[in-house]
């Protein structure tokens, strides 16, 4: 890095150390002069300690990139290294200051970055990312580009993180062959590919997944666990709370009367008839248990109530 950029580095350092002396020693002067009278001058003095550092933190993180009008500070970069942003532009920084920064901007500097070989970071890519309101959020650097770019990553040979997500411009695992290459599967004979995760034994893996026991998802399919029998969804939480014990779509649903009765949303709620793949009150029968209980006696529009003046 030139004399300007070390300079520029050697100022911001000063100015943090010397915002945390000055706020230091008035901490403590002010606590030894006027005591406890003054705790309130006290609290605000850390609070403003506090912000100076993080803007001093801030400043300082954001000089580490900063670059003279040519390209050498940035070849010499961790940030062209690392990730190819080897390319000195102004750009926007923190509180909306202009400044020189190391970017991305070929696809030749992505190529020979630790990004492409860990990762298959190797194409510069720009991207737009629509937001909450419509707008484009744009992103330029360096990704992964194509099949090519993740099947050389050291992610795909390791993880098995070898097939390309057009969606999202990412390296991930996405079929049995992808695992079946990786070191994991070698080491560990993780070698079959289900909900995105290389593993040993898929019927093993939903069966004791999560998924199987809210939901029922205990039998594998293709690179998924659905629930197949009434045998998956017995045994789920999603059976035992809300009557969905039916294998249907996939999915544990409450298909038949048996599903709902039973469960604690009847037993809790009087919800005991199924109508639309879930459990409702829809008789007074229903909601014998919730009258008893909670003086709901009444099914109406799928709920028991007190009295049709709810």
């Amino acid at each position: 890095m030139n004399i300007y950029s070390s300079l520029f580095h050697l100022i911001v350092k000063m100015i943090a150390y010397l915002i945390g002396a000055v706020f230091a020693i008035t901490y403590v002067a002010v606590f030894l002069i006027m005591g406890m009278i003054k705790l309130l001058m006290l609290i605000i003095c850390v609070t403003v300690l506090l912000v100076a550092c993080v803007f001093a933190y801030i400043m300082y993180e954001e000089s580490k990139d900063h670059c003279s009008l040519n390209n050498d500070d940035c070849h010499q970069s961790d940030a062209c290294v690392y990730r190819g942003e080897c390319t000195c532009k102004e750009v926007s920084r923190v509180f909306g200051i202009l400044a020189n920064r190391c970017v991305a901007t070929e696809t030749s500097y992505c190529a020979k970055s630790v990004a492409c070989r860990e990762r298959g970071a190797c194409t510069y890519i720009e991207t737009c990312w629509p937001t909450i309101d419509d707008h484009c959020s744009e992103d330029k650097s360096c990704m992964p580009g194509s099949e090519q770019d993740c099947a050389k990553s050291k992610a795909c040979k390791e993880n098995g993180d070898c097939s390309f997500n057009f969606e999202q411009f990412s390296c991930e695992k996405g079929s049995d062959e992808d695992c079946a290459r990786s070191e994991e599967c070698k080491e560990f004979n993780h070698c079959f590919f289900v909900n995105s995760e290389c593993v040993e034994d898929k019927a093993l893996y939903c069966a004791e997944s999560r998924g199987c026991l809210e939901d029922g998802a205990c039998s594998p399919r293709d690179h998924t666990c659905i629930a197949l029998t009434r045998e998956d969804c017995a045994q789920s939480e999603v059976c035992r709370e809300e009557g969905k014990c039916s294998p249907h779509k996939e999915t544990c649903q409450a298909l038949t009367r048996e599903d709902c009765v039973g469960s604690k949303i009847c037993e809790d709620e009087g919800k005991c008839s199924p109508l639309a793949e879930s459990c409702i009150a829809l008789t007074k029968e229903d909601c014998a248990a919730s009258c008893q209980v909670h003086e709901k006696c009444i099914p109406f529009e799928g709920v028991c109530i007190k009295s049709l003046e709810e």
